[in-house]
């Protein structure tokens, strides 16, 4: 008869112990869809349940937390709308013609 063990881990230890320490699995997280899905579960502050997605969250970059957390993208596109571009002075004194050169490209053979 062959015996086995079978260890369940609690999600608390997954948690603590594998993300924070293992730069794959955090990649397999991101790249599997379950950062995101943790950013869309609906959670009341101060729960256990917001607790592990706040110890998840911070085992990524601000950044990537940020990108997956519904609403994210409308928030950007918003930013792009509002956004008022800076021209460097260099190319606001110029015309079109200015900024034309010929260019002679000499064959080799």
């Amino acid at each position: 008869m062959i015996k086995s063990k079978i260890y369940i881990y609690s999600p608390r230890l997954i948690v603590q112990s594998i993300l924070p320490n293992d730069a794959r699995a955090r990649r397999l997280f991101v790249t599997t869809g379950a950062l995101k899905k943790i950013q869309e579960i609906d959670t009341v502050p101060g729960t256990s349940l917001k607790e592990y997605i706040n110890i998840i969250n911070s085992c990524f970059p601000e950044e990537i937390v940020r990108y997956y957390t519904p609403g994210f993208s409308d928030s950007l596109l918003d930013r792009v709308e509002a956004y008022t571009p800076q021209i460097p002075e260099l190319f606001t004194d110029r015309v079109p013609s200015d900024c034309q050169s010929e260019v002679t490209i000499e064959n080799g053979n």
